[in-house]
């Protein structure tokens, strides 16, 4: 009985969601970004090149339903403590950083070419870090995500757009693994923030 009746209320939903008037957005773009972990009075800031995909529907001319999912390689990292900063070199290590957010997003019209818009949801994401000694570090990482930006409507269909994204990560699960194949885990809190500016393009129908 628990079944039909989850599965009537997905249909519900559904058949609700597909009546209602909507009006949808796709966006990808390219974006480069800084992620910053602190932890043990250390602070690490790794630059980064990346993609992002997003999509947004809206239920009325305000308000409705956000999604990101964004993949970036590390370019440059830079290690401080103490007052002091020290550069790897790339050919040293490799970043590679892949994240989401789902949550809800607000667009205001401000007139029939120009709209600005905000979302804020769940960020999730996971992060692998390996250096040339064959130390690995692999991390699921949860938190908090928003984007604010604007939108050119060149036309009925396409639009130019710009904007950043943001995110804090309060707790995760790391992995990590030295040059021997050794593994320890860590569970909890950690702070690991980014903002990662884009421009793109889109499709709305």
């Amino acid at each position: 009985m628990k079944k039909i009746i989850f599965g009537f209320l997905i249909l519900l939903i559904g058949s609700t969601t597909f009546a209602l008037d909507t009006k949808d957005y796709i966006t990808a773009a390219y974006s480069y970004g800084l992620f910053t972990e602190r932890a043990n009075n250390m602070e690490t800031q790794i630059a980064s090149n990346g993609f992002d995909f997003s999509a947004a529907t809206y239920f009325n001319e305000n308000w409705g339903m956000y999604s990101n999912l964004s993949l970036f390689f590390g370019s440059k990292a830079t290690i401080s403590s103490g007052g002091y900063s020290l550069t790897i070199p790339n050919e040293n290590w490799a970043s590679v950083f892949f994240s989401g957010i789902i949550g809800a997003t607000y667009n205001y019209v401000i007139n029939e070419q120009f709209e600005l818009f905000g979302g804020f949801g769940i960020h999730f994401a996971y992060h692998v870090f390996a250096v040339q000694t064959g130390e690995n570090i692999f991390s699921m990482q949860y938190g908090l995500g928003g984007d604010i930006g604007i939108r050119y409507l060149i036309n009925k269909t396409f639009y130019l757009t710009g904007g950043s994204l943001l995110s804090h990560v309060f707790f995760a699960h790391v992995e990590k693994e030295d040059s021997y194949g050794n593994t320890t885990t860590e569970n909890g809190f950690y702070n690991f923030g980014s903002i990662r500016l884009y421009i793109g393009i889109g499709i709305t129908y």
